[in-house]
């Protein structure tokens, strides 16, 4: 019996390990102390940017070239206004030189970004049959290196696992090893294998009662376990996640009180083991010896099992699914429906916007589930609900087109009410600020982002040279087409062509040539070689009067003052980095300041430092701005500087990413 189990916790474990993980510890049973309870990080701004990632249908195929005013929002019944509605289709991919994350952190940060799909395998492995777990294994290793595009991730978790030892990643052999070696990780084939804390109850109430309680108890366990992991999932992004459970289904045991009264009712129950206690002193409280009853333990875990309300515990995990954008899709092990209980699998997945598979065929099974995500619609808006309480709001997303049906993001939680110290609160009964011209054309910019481009281009003149900087999307870098890095290649329609080169795991490079003649604007083609990939743009550079401050350059840094400035061209950023601008100035200023502006051009409490140094030989106006305290959203960056008479105000947008 324990022989079984070890080899579920080998197999977890090495599966783990195959993706940069440690072993999570020597048993199955083993305790694990109680751990301090994840704390969500608190975020909070004056705005509130939402992403909806919506599948809408026909036919059950889904539906191509539709645009925002196709849609239509609704937040807690008020409709909304759609900023931004990008289709994005996934294809599948037979490279075998996907890169995996180097790190857990990485894996996570990959994560955020709505472009890269997260699938978690879930082996239910207390509910799940030896045959079963043996036909699966194959299917599993052909979606993963099969169906799974190049920049899918994906984890394998199990009941007994914790959620932060879940590693995200895209390389297949590890797992495919491990369930070809442990394929024994069903654990019910015919008669159930008890845990050696199960095996008490049978001393006092025989093996019956105990695999009844024993049932009830894991059903508990994996409901649990469930409702951990994708709370879990919900912290990593706001885009969809998808649990692929393998699994027979569940009962969802409801409280027993006849079974527990007529239990304890029972002539050996209560008998008190009398021995001798410390000093000599006769006493019942004694524990028993090994092999004996302990009837007042088995009394409580009885209790605790028979009164147990699993249905109740799976209607919150449904509630709790659409707070955290989780779609559930259920494999029945046995190929078709347990009856009895298909039911809790079908209502999990039909409540989540998932799909159940109930066919001996599991590669074609498998295979829908990654079709149902391969195409959707990423739809983006401000809420107008400015209010931080902390509470869930619901979506509802409407597609304007006949006969079709969606399934889309149901709700999300707005920033909790209680502010950190420093976090922004705006002041009861001001009015609302108009919003100044400067930043609504910054905000232009962000509007115009696309979000699937998958190289960014910036350019400005100065007076001696055109400097441009090329920046991959920040899900191309771990693809297999940049793994290797980038050949850069620039050429203006006047003058010679200038190569350069984006180094591996960096995104950027920052080209330098002579100006052209000339007033401009100058034009330039720019073409990006990758690992059986290209990628061309085309650049006008616009020639502005020098004034107090020149033209701005944009880098992307950790919040650490002394990590390495790299060049953006993508004013998108991720809340664990820093951005950092410089401005060239004539000279010393006589007066400079910064602040961070929302969307609607109110003053945000997070501090934008500003200084004056030389580069390169040149003097500079140098802005910092840590993102760590901002939620997802656009914002502008106000900078204002005098030299003598002249004043000059200056914005920069920067995107907020989860």
């Amino acid at each position: 019996m324990v022989g079984r189990a070890r080899r579920l916790f080998i197999f977890t474990a090495v599966c783990a390990a195959g993706l940069g993980l440690a072993a999570i510890g020597s048993r199955l049973t083993a305790q694990t102390p109680p751990q301090k309870p994840e704390q969500t990080p608190t975020f909070r701004t004056t705005t509130n940017f939402v992403q909806v990632d919506t599948f809408p249908t026909r036919d059950g195929r889904i539906i191509e070239g539709l645009t925002a005013k196709d849609f239509q929002i609704l937040e807690d019944g008020k409709p909304q206004a759609i900023e931004s509605a990008e289709f994005i289709r996934i294809e599948p991919s037979t490279d075998t030189s996907t890169r995996d994350p180097n790190t857990q952190d990485e894996g996570n940060k990959l994560a955020a970004d709505p472009r890269n799909r997260v699938f978690v395998l879930y082996l239910d492995h207390y509910h799940a049959s030896l045959s079963g777990s043996h036909a699966v294994r194959q299917p599993i290793v052909n979606m993963l290196s099969r169906l799974l595009a190049p920049n899918d991730l994906f984890g394998v978790a199990t009941p007994i696992m914790k959620p932060a030892d879940l590693i995200l990643g895209r390389q297949t052999r590890s797992i495919a090893d491990q369930l070809e070696k442990y394929w024994t990780w069903g654990l019910q084939s015919g008669a159930v294998s008890l845990e050696p804390q199960e095996e008490g109850l049978v001393r006092c109430y025989g093996e019956k009662v105990a695999l009844a309680a024993s049932a009830r108890t894991r059903e508990e366990r994996t409901l649990e376990s469930l409702s951990q992991f994708m709370r879990h999932l919900g912290r990593l992004r706001e885009a969809r996640k998808v649990m692929i459970v393998f699994s027979l289904g569940w009962v969802l045991y409801e409280p027993d009180q006849v079974a527990v009264d007529k239990l304890l009712n029972l002539d050996t129950m209560g008998k008190p083991v009398i021995g001798i206690g410390p000093g000599g002193v006769m006493s019942t409280k004694i524990p028993p010896n090994p092999g004996m009853a302990d009837w007042a333990w088995c009394s409580q875990e009885l209790q605790r099992a028979f009164m147990l309300d699993n249905r109740r515990r799976f209607r919150l995990l449904i509630e709790e699914a659409s707070r955290a954008n989780v779609a559930f899709y259920p494999v029945h092990l046995d190929g078709v429906a347990v009856p009895g209980r298909a039911d809790s699998l079908q209502t999990l997945a039909e409540n989540t916007d998932g799909l159940t598979v109930a066919t001996n065929d599991f590669n074609a099974g498998l295979r829908r589930i990654v079709d149902d995500m391969s195409a959707y619609y990423m739809l983006g808006y401000y809420s107008t609900n400015t209010k931080f309480d902390g509470n869930y709001r619901r979506i509802d997303v409407k597609v304007l087109a006949p006969g079709a049906k969606v399934k889309a993001r149901r709700g999300y939680i707005s920033p909790p009410p209680d502010p950190r110290p420093g976090d922004p609160t705006p002041a009861s009964g001001s009015a609302k600020p108009v919003v100044p011209p400067g930043v609504a054309e910054a905000l232009g910019v962000l509007s115009r982002l696309r979000t699937a481009a998958e190289m960014f281009t910036y350019a400005i003149a100065t007076p001696t040279e055109l400097s441009v900087v090329v920046e991959l999307a920040s899900g191309q870098v771990t693809t297999a087409a940049w793994a290797k890095g980038a050949e850069v290649l620039v050429t203006p329609t006047e003058g010679n062509a200038v190569t350069a080169r984006i180094e591996p795991g960096w995104r950027a490079v920052q080209v330098r040539l002579p100006r052209p003649a000339g007033p401009g604007p100058f034009r330039l083609t720019v073409k990006v070689t990758g690992v059986d990939a290209v990628l061309n743009d085309r650049v006008e550079i616009a020639v502005r009067t020098p004034g107090v401050l020149g033209e701005p350059s944009v880098f992307r840094a950790a919040p650490a003052a002394v990590s390495p400035l790299r060049p953006a061209a993508d004013y998108q950023f991720w809340r664990t980095e820093r951005v950092h601008v410089e401005w060239p100035v004539p000279g010393p200023l006589d007066r400079r300041q910064a602040r961070l502006l929302s969307k609607d051009g109110s003053a945000l409490a997070v501090p934008v430092t500003l200084s004056e140094r030389e580069q390169s030989g040149r003097p500079v106006l140098a802005a910092d701005l840590n993102l760590a305290p901002l939620a997802i959203g656009d914002y502008v960056i106000e900078v204002v500087a005098a030299l003598g008479p002249d004043e000059v105000r200056r914005y920069i947008p920067i995107r907020v990413l989860r």
